[in-house]
């Protein structure tokens, strides 16, 4: 495989893994929001007067059936959340994984160049289809086209200075 289709595979699966990261930290603040919830109506409902005429009687009672229908959703979420927190961890682990194998392969003068990118580009490197670069959009220049399909060295876009692949 050429050096530049093995930085592609890298940064590629790093990206899977802060999606994958992103994706559990929502499922944590969904999960700590569902529980703050809770907590907010059992205090409500623990400072509620005892009810003196029927219609507090009845709002007392709405509220603790709002507390119970919580409560319930909430241990239906939770099974639900736990799988999908599982399934991220283990996703997240796997992709580890690979980025470590894939490291270990990168060619230095690839990889070096991408980190370089990085710090000024938020896609850094990016793939040529149809003769153009998929970052800026616009046509390849016939000599970047073939020193592109060479793969000899780092080919950057004379417009966007991306990293091509």
């Amino acid at each position: 495989m050429l050096p530049a289709k093995k930085l592609w595979h890298w940064h590629k699966a790093k990206q899977a893994m802060n999606a994958a990261r992103d994706e559990w930290q929502q499922l944590e603040e969904k999960r700590s929001q569902m529980e703050r919830q809770v907590r907010d109506l059992e205090t409500k409902s623990s400072h509620l007067p005892a009810p003196s005429n029927p219609d507090e009687e009845i709002a007392k009672l709405l509220l603790e059936q709002e507390l119970w229908m919580m409560k319930k959703d909430q241990q239906e979420q939770a099974a639900r959340w736990d799988h999908q927190a599982l399934e991220l961890q283990q996703s997240i682990q796997e992709l580890q994984f690979e980025i470590l194998a894939l490291e270990q392969e990168l060619d230095e003068e690839f990889l070096s160049a991408y980190i370089r990118l990085s710090e000024t580009k938020a896609n850094p490197i990016v793939e040529v289809r149809n003769k153009a670069c998929m970052g800026c959009f616009r046509p390849l220049s016939l000599r970047k086209v073939d020193e592109w399909r060479r793969g000899k060295g780092p080919v950057f876009c004379d417009e966007c200075d991306r990293l091509l692949v």
